[in-house]
């Protein structure tokens, strides 16, 4: 199988196998500075952050199809997703989620700390996919009265995350 290479960096969380299964692809955004989003928009953030474009699973099971190509296996990709949610003791984009805040844990304490964001979703992320992040909003991130969906820092996996990280030095 061949994979894509990306300009933007990613963050992945791979099985006991070290097949990748969740992905985030981000990047570090500087105040003022325009950028064409995923979606196709253009943003200009009002100061530096971390800009998630996306947090996806990764298909990672496939069995021979026709032609010498390969068939997704949604019912062994249910299996396998009920294996990793059970290893890691949590939801998958709720762990690559808080394992990626403490990855981040100095600069995002930094931020916060001045006042800043830190981090955000990227503009139009939540209308192009409609429900998709309403989970992950919900437990890491709010909704400005600009419309920005930024890190909230008072919400309790944010939180922990990042204690999580200053605990361990």
């Amino acid at each position: 199988m061949q994979y894509l290479e990306s300009s933007k960096p990613h963050f992945i969380l791979k099985d006991s196998s070290g097949r990748p299964r969740w992905v985030i692809r981000y990047y570090e955004a500087k105040r003022g500075q325009s950028y064409v989003t995923s979606v196709g928009s253009f943003h200009a953030p009002s100061s530096d952050r971390i800009v998630i474009s996306s947090v996806q699973r990764v298909r990672s099971q496939y069995v021979p199809g026709t032609s010498k190509r390969f068939r997704w296996d949604p019912e062994a990709e249910t299996a396998e997703s009920k294996k990793l949610k059970a290893s890691l003791g949590k939801h998958p984009p709720d762990f690559i989620l808080s394992e990626f805040l403490k990855a981040h844990g100095d600069r995002l304490r930094q931020d916060i700390s001045d006042g800043n964001v830190g981090a955000s979703l990227e503009p139009g992320l939540v209308e192009f996919y409609p429900g998709v992040y309403d989970n992950l909003i919900g437990k890491f991130f709010k909704s400005t009265k600009d419309g920005e969906i930024i890190l909230d820092p008072t919400k309790r996996l944010v939180r922990k995350s990042l204690q999580a990280q200053t605990q361990s030095k």
